[in-house]
């Protein structure tokens, strides 16, 4: 685990709680997908916007303070 984080999910709105175990980046450094873990179950999401991610069963907003430093 790199660190715990906060995230929003998009769906709901609400604010939840991760285990931020993993940045996957490109080449250049920007970061195309987190490994985050939640409830038992370590899930990769997809960065799609800006600061939005998703995999196949939910979405997240993470702030990039929270990826800071990672």
């Amino acid at each position: 685990m790199l660190k715990e984080i906060e995230a929003v999910n998009a769906d709901t709105g609400t604010k939840e709680h991760f285990e931020l175990h993993k940045v996957n980046q490109d080449k250049r450094g920007k970061i195309k997908s987190v490994e985050l873990f939640q409830n038992g179950e370590l899930v990769t999401y997809f960065k799609t916007g800006t600061m939005l991610f998703y995999s196949s069963t939910k979405a997240v907003s993470i702030p990039a303070y929270e990826l800071e430093g990672r």
